[in-house]
């Protein structure tokens, strides 16, 4: 299994994705965490955010093109930190969904 992007915001573009094709089944409330959190970023990172689940559904945050490196470094670490709750529950969630989507292809 490849990546699965969860969310991605672009800066230049001033745009948010939000895969629901994939996901569209997380509250509304989760959805906008995500919204906030990305858009907030590329506003002060500049670049884009990938918020991906790699094959093992562990949360990655990928910063793409950022303005500031280091910058943008710090930012992640400190969503990571704000957010770690979210994105652990995130972690299960996409597990677990993945897990039922096998069994529902059996």
């Amino acid at each position: 299994m490849e990546d699965s992007i969860l969310c991605c915001a672009n800066a230049q573009s001033m745009k948010f994705y939000f895969n629901e094709d994939e996901y569209g089944i997380l509250p509304e409330d989760i959805k906008k965490a995500l919204k906030v959190a990305a858009v907030t970023y590329c506003s002060d990172a500049g670049g884009t955010l990938v918020f991906s689940f790699d094959a093992q559904h562990k949360l990655h945050l990928q910063a793409i093109d950022p303005i500031d490196e280091i910058g943008s470094d710090l930012l992640i670490r400190r969503m990571q930190r704000n957010m770690g709750e979210l994105f652990e529950q995130l972690e299960t969630f996409a597990a677990e969904y993945a897990k039922l989507k096998t069994e529902q292809k059996k």
